[in-house]
């Protein structure tokens, strides 16, 4: 799947009655820690639950970036040049 079809399904699910709509970053934060959990808690971890976190992960970023008129394609460049001109000043582990 290329990343304008998930952007247009993704933001079909965004809409005034789910549940974070007014607070997205407190939805994202909520993901990122169950991320974790799975991560680190869950001694056995569970492959198949991480990668659903993680998934739902991606879909408060999509929908944030698209809020902001943005889509996952400039994320994804931003954050390529942020990480080379790390290498590039020497600050490869930041």
């Amino acid at each position: 799947m290329n990343t304008e079809v998930y952007e247009y399904i993704a933001f079909q699910f965004y809409e005034d009655k789910h549940r974070h709509c007014d607070h997205l970053g407190r939805g994202l934060a909520e993901e990122v820690e169950e991320v974790c959990q799975e991560l680190y808690d869950n001694k056995g971890r569970d492959r198949e639950a991480y990668l659903d976190e993680l998934a739902d992960v991606l879909w408060y970023v999509t929908v944030m970036s698209m809020v902001e008129d943005e889509n996952l394609e400039s994320l994804m460049k931003r954050n390529i040049y942020k990480l080379e001109d790390r290498i590039l000043n020497g600050k490869r582990n930041s």
